[in-house]
């Protein structure tokens, strides 16, 4: 684990561990509560690792508990940059890889916002600091929801980079706009502003 090494860091005072096992290899129940705490002054939490009753499973069973979007995500990732590479370099195609990639970030950005959705929704359940639950906390405009996910990490004494949720929270405008064939004028705005792929007004 990091914890030694994040130990050193003398600006850290928290970790966030994400346990990704679907297949249940590290089958050990107790896990989430050994890392947690505190070790040396530096604050340990654990998400995501699969509950009691999960291990208590077959491996099997814990396998078909992992969301099959969340599981597969990578894949979809990996074949869609494949295709961008095969397109550019096809001797018969002279792609315009200004369009091209315009493409592949609109489709990447569908991918995104609705596995990062997945993956929340996921850890929610094993959260037992109760972060992610003001995301998912009635009917709110996407950029109140951010702004209180980033307020609760920030409460719950986690350093976060603010602007990651903002450029997330650009790129779910991003999505909706994709998804939804139209934007507000402030989700326009907020994309104009944030470090996001260029987009091509067609």
């Amino acid at each position: 684990m990091d914890i030694l090494r994040y130990q050193s860091h003398q600006d850290c005072k928290t970790l966030v561990c994400f346990v990704y096992d679907p297949t249940g290899k590290y089958n050990n129940p107790t896990l989430e509560n050994d890392l947690m705490g505190d070790h040396g002054g530096l604050r340990v939490i654990v998400i995501g690792h699969p509950s009691t009753n999960e291990q208590q499973g077959t491996k099997g069973d814990r396998a078909m508990n992992t969301p099959e979007f969340v599981d597969t995500y990578s894949d979809d990732v990996i074949y869609l940059l494949e295709g961008r590479t095969a397109l550019l370099t096809h001797p018969l195609r002279a792609e315009l890889p200004e369009l091209l990639n315009a493409s592949t970030c609109r489709l990447l950005a569908v991918f995104m916002i609705g596995n990062i959705e997945l993956m929340l929704s996921d850890w929610r359940a094993k959260d037992h600091n109760d972060i992610l639950n003001v995301y998912f906390e009635g009917r709110r405009e996407n950029r109140e929801r951010v702004a209180a996910l980033c307020s609760a990490f920030q409460s719950a004494g986690i350093t976060v980079d603010p602007e990651v949720f903002n450029d997330y929270l650009a790129i779910r405008y991003l999505r909706n706009a994709i998804v939804h064939a139209k934007r507000k004028d402030h989700e326009k705005d907020c994309l104009s502003s944030a470090a996001s792929p260029p987009t091509h007004e067609n």
